[in-house]
């Protein structure tokens, strides 16, 4: 018996929100999926799905159009096979802030205090990340009080804001840490001289995080002894 020649097949995934009104990442997207919907490997980057949001995913494998002297087994554009898969994006913590004392200090002299009340999440234990970095003209870094969320898939708004959300993870990411990651939602620390904004990363046991800025910059002053050696 000669083989039988095999259908040639093309894979497209879909996405819809379950129970949800919600405006859907476009999977033709290169900020959302670098592959698009019709790869083998659905790839989303950070910052695509909302959490707390349940959203179906819809495989279709199709029958490829024939080529130049091919058998066609089965009609061009035929669905060979379909599957939907439903998951549930994990909801980061939340309500919480980051809070510092003094607002201002001496370099390596005072020692400040900073501290993350508030924080919320069903799946515990929650562990703290806090680090520091130089405030963009004196407003605090990211934004006042500003927080983003990063999961399995993220966090998703209205327009496609990726880039911003991106750019606020990677100040977070760049921030010097102040201390290793721990269950304590307290720490202290002296500084550099500067102006700078606290970053807190938070997590819960999954591994989903938000990450915030404190709401106003700590500044920092140089010590007496530079002061006379730079007169």
């Amino acid at each position: 018996h000669l083989p039988q020649p095999q259908p040639q097949r093309q894979a497209a995934v879909g996405l819809s929100p379950v129970f949800s009104e919600l405006a859907l990442p476009d999977l033709d997207e290169p900020a959302v999926a670098p592959g698009g919907r019709g790869a083998q490997h659905l790839l989303l980057l950070p910052y695509s799905l909302r959490p707390g949001v349940r959203y179906s995913f819809s495989l279709e494998v199709r029958q490829a159009e024939s080529q130049p002297g091919s058998v066609a087994i089965t009609p061009p554009r035929a669905v060979l096979s379909a599957a939907i898969l439903t998951v549930e994006v994990e909801r980061p913590p939340s309500g919480g802030r980051v809070l510092s004392s003094p607002s201002n200090g001496t370099e390596l002299l005072t020692r400040f205090s900073f501290s993350a009340p508030g924080w919320r999440d069903a799946q515990l234990p929650l562990s703290f990340s806090f680090g520091y970095a130089p405030s963009l003209g004196g407003s605090g870094g990211g934004g006042s009080g500003s927080s983003i969320h990063s999961n399995t898939g993220g966090s998703f708004r209205s327009g496609g804001d990726y880039s911003a959300l991106r750019s606020l993870a990677r100040q977070t990411e760049a921030a010097t840490p102040l201390a290793s990651s721990s269950a304590s939602s307290i720490t202290s620390a002296v500084l550099p001289a500067g102006e700078w904004t606290v970053w807190l990363t938070v997590a819960d046991a999954l591994g989903s995080a938000t990450h915030s800025a404190s709401e106003a910059p700590i500044a920092v002053r140089r010590g007496a002894g530079e002061l006379s050696a730079d007169r």
